[in-house]
């Protein structure tokens, strides 16, 4: 608390007469009353406030239970959208297999149809139609080697998507901001 100090030069004798000291005395109850005051105010102003939160914590209570609610509800639709997206690159990684095995099939019968040309030509001894039967034999091993290695790629370009779209999916599990 804040005191008044008595108008007294250091080392003197005070000389003080009634009405004086009593004057001070009045100016130090006012100023304690005031300190007193100013207390009571803060604490009364501390009261409030704690009050004012006390009333808004099921406000706030609520609000965090919509935002919960939200992101859970994102999350969901964020994972069920990757899941979709993962199943329809699984189904086309699945019909390009399809595919891939359809034309190894083709490249077999193909195959076989130049083996039946070239064992005829060979029965009837045309040396031109066995040269040319080898050489479309070779052609279409050689296509049918650059189909299937594109089929492989193409594959492994769908299976690195997948990857990718788990990685990111994980990743966004990951950085969940109220978990």
């Amino acid at each position: 608390m804040p005191q008044v100090p008595l108008p007294v030069p250091q080392g003197e004798l005070l000389e003080v007469t009634p009405s004086e000291l009593e004057l001070h005395l009045v100016l130090r109850d006012i100023q304690w009353n005031e300190h007193v005051r100013a207390l009571v105010q803060n604490l009364q102003s501390a009261e409030d406030t704690q009050a004012e939160m006390k009333s808004l914590e099921p406000e706030l209570s609520e609000f965090r239970d919509e935002l919960l609610l939200k992101q859970t509800g994102l999350e969901q639709q964020v994972k069920s959208e990757w899941q979709l997206l993962v199943v329809q690159m699984e189904q086309k990684v699945r019909e390009e297999r399809v595919l891939l095995e359809q034309a190894e099939q083709k490249a077999r019968e193909e195959r076989v149809r130049l083996e039946q040309t070239k064992q005829k030509a060979r029965e009837q001894g045309d040396l031109r139609r066995i040269r040319a039967a080898e050489d479309m034999e070779a052609l279409k091993k050689q296509s049918e080697d650059l189909k299937i290695e594109g089929m492989a790629l193409l594959k492994r370009y769908e299976d690195l998507k997948i990857e990718e779209a788990l990685w990111k999916l994980e990743s966004l599990k990951l950085k969940s901001p109220l978990e």
